[in-house]
């Protein structure tokens, strides 16, 4: 597994920046990440310098899918930035010099009506700390593989820039990013900890090129697996500079259980997906196993759903399982039927829920 590409996001919801490394710092992530951001007024409360706030605080690709036609660059030297429209217009503001924010902010008004509490306004984050969609979430990982097959799924290419994700992986199999969760990483000098599965909204619906709306992802994606997860969360524990193609070293689990001390907003941990190895598949009954020792599974009631994905073959097979039996976190029991009874003993399986039917 190694590290493919990098990507920040200087200006919340606008263009990335694909850069060759970084340094990412404890509570901090990669420097200049969702620095700064232009208000909607869509909210009541208007940000101050270092609070962070909602995501639909600031003109995002979610609501706002005009976004993607403006082009953004960064300039790191002197913390500036150029705005530029499709018709060619384009604006510059120095970060650091707030008294010369007018031309941005009368670009981005010609173009984004004003909200119900207030008119579109350029913010900027206290420095070192970026308002990421969660307070926690300092970096965000996109498995090539798994877009690939999200890919194939949509019968046509799924550009990864849709997740907006910092670190993107090459050398795992597809939603092995899953596996992840509950372990720490070295990456060059840097050592992370992932924490939980992103689930994916509407934001990933816009292509980042063109602004067309026209492949619904969130769809796709609980088509093909049963929810609407695509890559991982993460923490920095450890200072340090990373590259493209560094790889990523295994330590081991981290202390703690990833459903504990969780923010505001973090969807329930029962849709999380993880993996799980199946047992006596062809039996009449079906049991799987939690592979986490530090990230269980959620108990479970008799008549529960539990959906399953196998990570080998048709990418589009999901199986819905009934659970027979009342079921803690670690074993379940589950009503097989001709697709799950055709999966080996000892396989690994994606697995979401227990759901209430």
């Amino acid at each position: 597994m190694r590290l493919g590409k990098i990507y920040r996001y200087p200006i919340k919801g606008f263009t990335p920046q694909q850069i060759d490394g970084g340094r990412l710092s404890v509570g901090a992530g990669l420097p200049f990440d969702r620095y700064c951001g232009f208000t909607c007024g869509n909210l009541p409360d208007q940000p101050a310098p270092g609070v962070w706030v909602p995501a639909r605080t600031f003109l995002q690709l979610t609501f706002f899918p005009e976004v993607a036609k403006l082009t953004a660059s960064f300039d790191d030297a002197d913390r500036s930035i150029v705005i530029t429209a499709p018709d060619g217009q384009s604006a510059t503001a120095a970060l650091d010099e707030p008294d010369g924010f007018a031309g941005v902010n009368d670009l981005i008004r010609s173009r984004f009506e004003p909200g119900p509490h207030a008119i579109p306004e350029l913010h900027v984050q206290a420095p070192g700390h970026g308002n990421w969609d969660f307070t926690d979430t300092a970096v965000s990982i996109i498995n090539l593989a798994s877009v690939r097959e999200l890919s194939r799924a949509a019968g046509m290419e799924v550009d990864p820039l849709r997740f907006r994700g910092n670190l993107l992986l090459e050398d795992l199999p597809a939603w092995a990013e899953f596996a992840m969760i509950g372990r720490r990483y070295r990456i060059g000098d840097a050592e992370i900890e992932v924490m939980r599965p992103a689930r994916r909204c509407a934001a990933t619906t816009v292509d980042p090129a063109t602004a067309d709306t026209a492949v619904n992802v969130p769809a796709i994606l609980r088509k093909l697996t049963g929810h609407i997860y695509c890559g991982v969360y993460a923490r920095v524990v450890r200072t340090g500079d990373i590259g493209e193609n560094d790889a990523l070293e295994d330590l081991g689990p981290w202390d703690g259980d990833p459903h504990d001390n969780l923010p505001g907003n973090v969807p329930d941990a029962q849709e999380w997906p993880r993996f799980v190895r199946l047992a006596e598949p062809g039996t009449g009954t079906l049991t799987f196993q939690n592979l986490s020792e530090n990230w269980p599974l959620k108990p479970g009631s008799t008549g529960n759903e539990i959906r399953i994905h196998p990570v080998a073959g048709d990418p589009a097979t999901m199986i819905r399982l009934k659970l027979v039996a009342d079921a803690d976190a670690e074993t379940f029991t589950c009503q097989t039927h001709e697709a799950a009874s055709k999966l080996s003993d000892g396989a690994w399986v994606l697995a979401s829920g227990p759901y209430s039917v």
